[in-house]
């Protein structure tokens, strides 16, 4: 079984070295690695390149920078491997990531669901999906459960590896131009598969909160990407393929992220971004009849009281002392700890 890892590279030079050595170091030889430099205005694009001409393995292709979703979308178009490992090249896997897979994969299912690591600035690490299991039920039903409603990260792309032939016959891409292009993926991956596995070695680690990364970005582009692409699943009529069960745990999930991304962060924006944000869910306030959750619930409500954008400052407000108690608690414990630690006179 040949893997096609698609490496995604733009200015990371620092990080790169990292990555690529822990993918050519994998137990298991039988993969290709495409690295695609989006217009790297740092050593990166060297950085590609010398790895090119040192194994035979690895292919380079250089492009214009053009993001995230179509560097993944050029890799895939030129990915000549069985199965789609996507790894970001800030990243790094663990040595024997491709043998693990290979093994669960004998069944050839569409999507193999993993489990990831979570390395924050202080190389601290969490280990996510602590309760995901390799002997679940693998139909369809179990597979969204699981992912839609237990999982602790459902959205990243390199969670999933995926049947290249399967990602061909369902025209699947990342949509360009947006941030969270991962929600639109991971949303329609799941519409479309019909066959699912389960690996639970934990063989990707995840950079949290690093400097210059993507995700570390607050602009206004992320709330309002965020409501147009849950808004156009929502509206996605091929969602119909799905039964009501199966559909109605997709949407909730999207509204999910919807609040955390786009509600608990309103105070970052000043006026006249808030004022955007209030405009965007007002023309897509139909969103929110996916809500489940009772916050969430409670917060419609809200806002048929006191109107969205006064609805949104206090939900807002609400969160945030919430997590500055959690973070008194948590450093009145760590103090507490040391405390105990130290030796009597």
């Amino acid at each position: 079984m040949l893997f096609s890892i698609v490496v995604p590279a733009y200015n990371i030079e620092e990080y790169l070295n990292d990555c690529v050595r822990a993918i050519l170091k994998q137990s298991y030889s039988n993969f290709e690695l495409i690295l695609v430099d989006d217009g790297s205005t740092d050593g990166t694009a060297y950085l590609c390149d010398s790895y090119a001409a040192q194994n035979k393995r690895v292919r380079v292709i250089h492009q214009s920078n053009r993001g995230l979703s179509e560097a993944r979308n050029v890799g895939m178009r030129n990915a000549q491997g069985e199965y789609i490992v996507f790894v970001d090249g800030d990243d790094y896997i663990m040595m024997d990531s491709l043998k693990h897979f290979s093994e669960k994969l004998v069944a050839r299912p569409d999507v193999l669901i993993t489990r990831l690591v979570e390395v924050f600035p202080d190389s601290s690490i969490r280990k996510t999906d602590k309760k995901m299991r390799e002997d679940f039920d693998t139909d369809k039903l179990c597979a969204f459960k699981w992912v839609f409603s237990r999982s602790q990260n459902t959205w990243p792309a390199y969670k999933y590896v995926v049947n290249r032939s399967f990602i061909t016959k369902a025209g699947l891409q990342f949509r360009t131009g947006y941030l969270h292009e991962d929600i639109d993926w991971t949303a329609k991956l799941f519409k479309s598969a019909a066959s699912f596995s389960f690996c639970c070695y934990y063989w990707y680690h995840y950079r949290i909160n690093r400097c210059g990364a993507i995700t570390s970005d607050t602009n206004i582009r992320r709330p309002l990407d965020i409501i147009d692409i849950v808004s156009a699943n929502a509206g996605d009529n091929s969602y119909h393929c799905l039964d009501t069960e199966l559909k109605t745990l997709i949407f909730e999930r999207l509204v999910m992220s919807l609040f955390s991304t786009v509600v608990e962060s309103f105070s970052r924006y000043d006026s006249k971004d808030k004022d955007r944000i209030v405009a965007a869910l007002t023309k897509n306030k139909d969103l929110f009849k996916n809500a489940r959750k009772i916050k969430h619930r409670l917060f419609v409500g809200l806002v048929r009281m006191v109107g969205l954008r006064t609805a949104l400052e206090i939900t807002n407000f609400l969160y945030v002392r919430t997590l500055q108690r959690i973070s008194r608690r948590a450093r009145s414990a760590k103090v507490d700890l040391n405390v105990a630690k130290t030796p009597s006179a």
